[in-house]
């Protein structure tokens, strides 16, 4: 059963589950460590003679709990008669931004993959006062959601490389 926080500023659904193969014996207290702190039972399902009804149940429970936002998150082919235990985490969050991005300021432009492909998508842009700062190799801005209680913080390193970002945001 989601966790789900609803008012008139946002919505957040937290939804984990977990699907282990019928028929194994899965220890008690693996089962109340979920229960306790994730709120997620056992789904039993047969990966070994049915892998891809397991697939598509998986699937259909992640769009449900995703406002049908998130759709096949698991392909054909990844699911077979080896696999035993599959854990899914499915957040939903809609709020509406303080400062509107509008559709005529949204445009195609190029954006630049990792592997450094690139890819044509709508970019949204718009022009205000937010919170800034530039740090040491970075720039962060934070976009707020309408009522001020939950906004977006951006990080964006000045080498483009996430990887370095990153290996700054972990605990040392």
């Amino acid at each position: 059963m989601p966790e789900e926080m609803t008012g008139d500023r946002f919505q957040l659904n937290v939804a984990n589950a977990i699907w282990g193969q019928d028929g194994l014996a899965f220890q008690d207290d693996f089962l109340a460590t979920l229960e306790q702190y994730y709120g997620a039972g056992l789904r039993l399902v047969d990966f070994i003679h049915a892998a891809e009804q397991a697939r598509q149940e998986i699937n259909a429970w992640v769009e449900d709990q995703t406002g049908g936002r998130i759709k096949d998150i698991i392909p054909e082919g990844v699911l077979d008669e080896m696999t035993r235990l599959v854990l899914a985490n499915a957040v939903y969050f809609n709020a509406s931004w303080l400062y509107p991005f509008y559709e005529d300021a949204t445009h195609d432009d190029t954006f630049t993959r990792l592997d450094g492909s690139t890819v044509t998508v709508n970019m949204m842009e718009q022009s205000d006062w937010f919170a800034y700062m530039q740090g040491e190799g970075y720039q962060a801005l934070e976009l707020p959601y309408f009522g001020g209680d939950m906004s977006m913080l951006i990080l964006l390193p000045d080498s483009g490389d996430l990887r370095w970002l990153k290996a700054r945001l972990m605990p040392r």
